[in-house]
Order: structure tokens, then sequence, then C-alpha cells
């Protein structure tokens, strides 16, 4: 099809013109094979008027910010995920899901969300972590009014942040070779862990809060256990032959660890069977720096630098 298009005041008609093609679809009529008298044929059009933007689509641009803030009212009163409107969809009429959250003063290294939805944390070079509502994020028009700074910094870079899964603490890790956990109520600081060198990514025990999995630029995998004491406290190290990038815990197989590090790619720990035990999955991932499992631990996904993602089917 080909398109030309006249302007109106308001309105933008289009007009399309019908190739060959789209012309042959009225031969092949159904009512040809009908026995008995067949209604006049009607004459072919050769062009399709289509009206954008019409009064009742602008009409759709206004108060959407009250309807989204209605249905987030709905959901948490009556649990029902389904009353959410199409984000896609409106965001054709109005930018109101791309909101911009202003607070930080340097590069933005990390997000998270809360298992219940309520808040996000974000951290970078400003060595702030950062807390904001969810609410207000999608609702508010400056939404860093009710943003709140954790009262501990880093002294270098964050790189990596978690939640705990009741939402009553936050982890943050980064450049300064520590790990902090914050106390989201009072906004303190409760403990401090530390690592050989710069931590890259952090992960949480599917079910105990006090497990914790980093990644470290020293080539080790460190599993903390917060009960001990701060420094590096009850510590397990995965040893690795290049420096680790990532580490994500199997969120139904607990004892399951997979970890991308620099030369061997993506590798596969079962706790039970020792710290020495894993296995590779190949030449395929050298290049892997991030994995990630799905929801019922039977698929693992894995990010390449300069290569294509893979996706593996564990089925434990």
């Amino acid at each position: 099809m080909s398109a030309s298009s006249s302007n109106c005041d308001e309105n933008k008609t289009v007009r399309i013109k019908l190739n060959d093609d789209d012309l042959k679809l009225d031969d092949d009529n159904e009512e040809d094979s009908i026995p008995g008298p067949k209604p006049p044929k009607t004459p072919k059009k050769e062009y399709i008027e289509i009206l954008l933007n019409p009064p009742e689509e602008r009409v759709k641009k206004k108060n959407v910010s009250e309807r989204i803030f209605s249905r987030l009212q709905n959901r948490e009163v009556f649990g029902n995920s389904l009353s959410m409107p199409n984000i896609f969809e409106l965001n054709q009429f109005s930018s109101v899901h791309q909101r911009d959250l202003k607070a930080h003063t340097g590069c933005v290294n990390a997000v998270d969300f809360s298992p219940n939805e309520e808040w996000i944390v974000s951290g970078g070079d400003d060595l702030k972590v950062r807390l904001w509502k969810t609410v207000d994020c999608c609702t508010s028009e400056n939404p860093a009014s009710s943003s709140i700074t954790m009262k501990s910094m880093h002294q270098s870079n964050i790189f990596a942040l978690r939640f705990s899964h009741k939402t009553e603490r936050v982890y943050s890790a980064g450049n300064d070779h520590r790990l902090l956990v914050h106390d989201i109520r009072t906004l303190g600081r409760l403990c401090t862990y530390r690592a050989a060198s710069s931590i890259y990514y952090i992960s949480t025990h599917p079910v105990d809060d006090n497990m914790i999995a980093a990644s470290s630029d020293d080539r080790n995998v460190y599993l903390f256990d917060l009960r001990g004491g701060e420094g590096d406290g009850m510590c397990t190290k995965l040893k690795q032959e290049g420096r680790a990038y990532s580490v994500c815990w199997n969120p139904l197989n607990h004892h399951i660890v997979s970890v991308c590090n620099e030369k061997t790619g993506l590798v596969i720990y079962d706790l039970r069977m020792g710290i020495n035990n894993y296995v590779e999955a190949g030449k395929i991932t050298r290049r892997a720096i991030c994995s990630d499992w799905s929801p019922n631990g039977e698929a693992l996904f894995c990010v390449m630098n300069r290569s294509n993602p893979v996706v593996f089917n564990v089925g434990f």
C-alpha cells in the first residue's frame, strides 16, 4: 500500500492506496460460491481514508494520571492485578508512564524493586542509596520531593542493590569493597561486610534473608551469613578463574547457584557437593556477564558481552 496525507485544522486524514493484491481480495468473495440471486456488487475502492487523532482519542489524553492512580488504589484494596491499565496502549496518548527520577548527582548504576512493590531503590556514582515510593514515581510530578536517602554513604561507586524478602532491609555494595546493610525503618546502617576488591553483584537467598551472595573483582563469590560478626563475618568463598561478574540463587533449589566469571563464563554450583564442585556451561558462554533464573527455577537466562543472550533449560 502507498499512503498520502492531508492536514485538517485539528485532525489528520491519511489516504492509503490499495495495491493489486489488496484489490484481488474482493474477487475471492464467498458470495460467488452461493447459488441463487446475488446482490449487486459495489464498485471497488482504490483508496481507504483513515482519520488520525480523532476527537475520541484526544479525550483519552486527559486525566490519564488520575485514571492510573485510581487503578492503583483499586489494586491495593481489592488485590486485582487485572484492574491495571494497558500501559503500552496508554503510552501512545501520553508520556505519563515515562517519569524522570531526578535526584542523583552522578551516574545511576543500580536499581531494584521491593518484593511488595512499594519501594524502588537506586544508587550510583554519587555514593548515595536513595529510596523512592513507587506510587509517587507513577503519579507525582516531582517524585524526588518524597524520596529518602539512607544515612550511610559508600566511599566509592555503588554497583549493586537488593531488598530483603520482607522489605525490611536494603543491601548495597560497590567499588569500596563493602557490603552495607541498611534498615528501611530507621534509615540507619545495621552492619558492614567486606570483600578484598570491588563487589559487582549481590543476590539474596530465596528463603533466608541472612544469606547474601556477592560476586567480586578479586575472583571470589562471597556467601555472607549476616548472623556472623562484621568484617568478613561467617563467610564462604567460591573461588573463580577470573573476576566474578554476577551470582544468582536458584529460587526453588536453594543449594544451586549460578555464577558468571571472566575466564570460564557461566558455571553452576551445587553447594551440597562442596565449594569446588561445579558444572561449566561451555565455550558458548565465555563472554557471560550476568545470569538469572526463571521463577520455577528450571530455565537459566544468560546475558553475554557482544553476543546474543542464551536460555538453558536446566530442569532439575
